[in-house]
């Protein structure tokens, strides 16, 4: 057995188990956003007394808490509030905790809070060597991420990473010869070709794959062996894989599957996963082609695949069942931290410019992009009067979404230009962030200013002038924002 970092590896052949993943060094920002949370290890009962090592996962911060009648002391930091209450069975502990990160452009605070109860054994020690309390963030914004659920059948009986005969039941195995037809039910065209389709139920843990591919366009082909994944995330650690080949010429299914267990999970936390793969003939009854129907069927109800283990890893690290993948940035982070506009390709048209307030006809047009929400907008407005300082006519007026005309009202952008203030543009815009909590989406709304160059102008009509600058590009953060929680 080959001896990892984090885990044992036993690899026979075949197909690979994803390695767990690693939050990469300094990303405080980013996992107080992902998985503010805490471990507590070491957990010892004497009376009323208790005490464990607490580390914070989001800021690193590790250290010794001792709680005497539940007020609770943790070493090296004021800014960690616990309380700790033992009971005959179970230990309550709540935690109320503040850290900074500063590894991004714009450094943040974040205050969280966390509880749970912890099992005791009838002698008085946990029945876990760790617990993880998964906290809720307070500030910069009001936040609990959400975190996958755990892969399906992980915790049955059957689910070991020393099982030796792994098997497959194929269902509803079809083979589509296709041609040109519209779709009854979508009304959208079919393109001809051969498809294969099945479902693939692994019988020790019960999990289903649905798997389907084309597997030629011209349907009066035969093709070879065909490889495809039943999954977007096929290869990512913590999500059942499955890969198939079906070569149509011997009717024959190849498979390969990774998936994860944690043997005894009432008294074990220690993830392992397996490796296996198997093949089987799947003979296709085909039914009497009848040229008035766009396609011809085969089918195999229900064929049993047996297989063998191909890799084996165990000793995974703890909670990685069920936590997010690492990420860096993303719509939330971008937001709270490296927020900003990006303007150019900036033009307009305007009557009677030999002084700002003279200005009656307005004819604007401008890109602006926000990174973090990856919409560009233009400009495509006449805005009657122009606004300017002297006049104090500041009407905010309404830009498109190039991506989308028929955006809801809440997220369109508005900007006003003062043409007598330096050339002042200010922006207003709303965007909604679902990376960490897709339930509960953060609804941001922003505001920024910033002065561009004037452009140069030439004569359009007798009483217009054309002016541009295509190499203007202006770079501004927001001058304040605030936020809602939506479905809260």
């Amino acid at each position: 057995m080959k001896l990892l970092p984090t885990f044992a590896l036993l690899s026979l052949a075949g197909a690979a188990i994803p390695s767990p993943p690693v939050w990469p060094a300094n990303a405080c920002t980013d996992k107080s956003l992902s998985i503010p949370s805490w471990v507590i290890s070491n957990l010892t009962v004497t009376g009323s007394d208790v005490s464990f090592r607490l580390l914070n996962r989001a800021s690193n911060y590790e250290g010794a808490v001792a709680c005497t009648q539940g007020t609770c002391t943790a070493a090296g930091s004021a800014a960690i509030h616990v309380t700790a209450h033992s009971g005959e069975s179970n230990v309550q502990v709540d935690i109320d905790d503040t850290w900074s990160c500063s590894d991004k452009r714009d450094p943040i605070m974040v205050h969280a809070t966390g509880s749970t109860t912890i099992a005791l054994t009838a002698g008085g020690t946990p029945v876990f060597a760790e617990t993880l309390i998964r906290g809720s963030i307070k500030s910069p914004v009001s936040l609990t991420p959400a975190y996958p659920d755990p892969p399906t059948g992980y915790d049955l009986a059957s689910c070991s990473a020393k099982t030796e005969s792994p098997s497959w039941t194929i269902t509803q195995a079809v083979l589509r010869n296709v041609s040109f037809y519209i779709d009854p039910q979508t009304h959208e065209w079919v393109l001809p070709g051969l498809y294969f389709g099945a479902t693939i139920t692994n019988d020790l843990i019960g999990f289903e794959a649905n798997c389907s591919a084309q597997l030629a366009q011209d349907p009066r082909t035969n093709p070879g062996p065909v490889t495809f994944n039943c999954s977007a995330d096929t290869g990512t650690y913590n999500r059942i894989s499955t890969t198939v080949t079906w070569n149509q010429q011997e009717e024959l299914l190849s498979l390969s599957q990774v998936w994860y267990c944690i043997e005894d999970p009432a008294t074990n936390q220690v993830p392992s996963a397996v490796a296996a793969s198997g093949t089987a003939n799947v003979p296709l009854s085909c039914a009497t082609p009848d040229p008035t129907l766009p396609e011809v069927r085969c089918t195999n109800e229900r064929t049993k695949v047996p297989g063998s283990v191909t890799e084996r890893a165990e000793g995974l690290p703890v909670f990685s069942l069920t936590d997010p993948p690492p990420t860096v940035g993303g719509c939330t982070v971008d937001s709270l931290t490296n927020a900003s506009w990006t303007l150019d390709t900036f033009r307009f048209f305007a009557d009677n410019t030999t002084e700002p307030w003279e200005i009656d006809t307005f004819y604007m047009y401008f890109y602006l992009n926000n990174a973090h929400i990856g919409l560009w907008t233009a400009t495509d407005q006449l805005a009657y009067p122009m606004v300017n300082t002297s006049n104090n006519n500041h009407t905010w007026i309404q830009a498109y979404v190039v991506e989308n005309f028929d955006v809801q009202s809440q997220y369109k952008v508005f900007f006003i230009y003062d043409y007598g203030d330096n050339s002042r543009i200010d922006v207003r815009q709303a965007w909604e962030c679902t990376d960490k909590d897709p339930a509960h989406p953060l609804l941001f709304n922003a505001t920024g200013t910033t002065h561009l160059t004037q452009p140069p102008c030439i004569p359009w009509t007798d009483h217009s002038v054309f002016c541009k600058d295509d190499s203007l590009v202006a770079t501004f953060p927001p001058s304040n924002w605030t936020y809602t929680v939506l479905n809260a």
